[in-house]
């Protein structure tokens, strides 16, 4: 008996060679599609509840409010590309390429943003640890 995978992902070709992905693939790229649009809701929502701060001009609410601005939208874009996979024939992979590069610019804003937290915490610990021993 001949081992077949029934995990296989690969759609048929459509008539005029561009690829199509399988009604099981096109489920994943719907769910995919709603979570990231749903991030960005809640990161607009987090920006709209910074708002009071935000009009008292206190700085540390402005950055994060941009950030969650920013951050939000761009998961709303990148949700867009992904929906696009599904909605459209003939395109999935141009569709897909483009989800993937705005993936990879958000991703890219989450290390960055992670990286200057880390380094914020490390100089307080730091600020921390020499007020005690001075």
């Amino acid at each position: 008996m001949e081992n077949q995978d029934s995990t296989e992902t690969v759609g048929p070709p459509t008539p005029g060679g561009s690829y199509e992905f399988s009604d099981e693939d096109n489920a994943l790229f719907k769910g995919l599609a709603l979570r990231m649009s749903s991030l960005g809701f809640f990161l607009l929502v987090l920006a709209a509840l910074d708002m009071p701060a935000l009009l008292r001009a206190e700085g540390r609410a402005v950055v994060v409010a941009i950030l969650y601005t920013v951050t939000g939208a761009w998961s709303f874009y990148t949700a867009y590309s992904v929906r696009s996979i599904v909605g459209t024939e003939g395109s999935d992979i141009p569709h897909l390429l483009s989800a993937l590069k705005s993936l990879r610019h958000l991703l890219t804003l989450a290390v960055v943003l992670v990286v200057i937290l880390l380094a914020l915490a490390a100089k307080g610990l730091l600020v921390t640890v020499i007020n005690r021993v001075f």
